[in-house]
């Protein structure tokens, strides 16, 4: 299976187990580089501690986690998660179909892994964000994400990538202080509290630690759109205009609009 192939990788040569320059990565032959990169793959990973199934009957797939480094953004931090899927093995299946392989429990059929997800997480220690990181050094080694600064508390939040996530961070907190101060008024919300209002439903989150994703929710040239999930049961849609003398494009200049809608996650 492939997972077991790439947990029973070792290097074959004394230059697969060093730190090798391009011009020794382009000299490698076919086997070492397979070996090499596979290698790297799996050493950037945090450890798999344990499988769960969840709220299924079988194990359908587990996470992982790279280590935390540096973007080109000064004090942004990135990880990325990877979801590997399993499903029963093709040896164990008829037509693809579990049940109809007699005399076994779902939970004793065997699996196979046949593909993953993967998705980007950001840390933002202080905004506003959005000044370059020095190009003395490679950003992915800044001293402000060394994985030993982090641990299982430290809040993260999803986007595609780092400019979209500094971005969405400077724009809720530009809209969150306008709307504390009475200068901006959000539009009515969708299944709002009886007992709480627009403006305190977005007063209530009132901390970057709640943010959960950054979404581009489209807008005309002029503008940008962002859509933030933040608690677990707020979204906001916020509208502003990029400070058109911000070369990064990640400094907002004012807010045009934010309106909030409250959910529940029904599980």
């Amino acid at each position: 299976m492939w997972a077991i192939a790439l947990m029973s990788i070792t290097p074959i040569s004394a230059a697969a187990q060093s730190q090798l320059t391009s011009r020794e990565l382009m000299a490698l032959s076919a086997r070492d580089a397979n070996h090499v990169a596979q290698r790297d793959l799996l050493s950037v990973f945090k450890p798999v501690h344990k499988y769960g199934r969840g709220m299924f009957l079988r194990v359908r797939g587990t996470g992982m986690t790279t280590r935390p480094y540096g973007t080109e953004f000064q004090g942004v931090c990135r990880q990325d998660a990877l979801t590997l899927w399993y499903a029963p093995a093709r040896s164990a299946t008829v037509d693809g179909n579990p049940d109809q392989k007699p005399g076994s429990d779902i939970q004793d059929v065997p699996l196979e892994p046949y593909g993953f997800d993967a998705s980007a997480w950001f840390h933002i220690g202080h905004l506003p964000a959005g000044k370059l990181a020095p190009r003395s050094q490679s950003p992915a080694w800044q001293s402000a994400c060394d994985p030993q600064q982090f641990n299982d508390e430290t809040p993260w939040f999803s986007a595609q990538n780092a400019r979209q996530a500094v971005l969405g961070a400077n724009i809720f907190r530009m809209a969150e202080d306008q709307v504390k101060a009475g200068t901006l008024s959000p539009k009515p919300c969708e299944g709002a509290s009886k007992t709480r209002s627009c403006v305190q439903a977005i007063l209530a989150v009132n901390d970057l630690a709640k943010l959960q994703s950054v979404e581009d929710c489209g807008a005309d040239s002029a503008s940008s759109c962002v859509k933030l999930n933040l608690n677990s049961d707020t979204q906001l849609i916020i509208v502003a205009h990029v400070d058109a003398g911000d070369p990064n494009g990640v400094t907002p200049s004012d807010i045009v609009s934010i309106e909030v809608s409250n959910y529940v996650i029904v599980t």
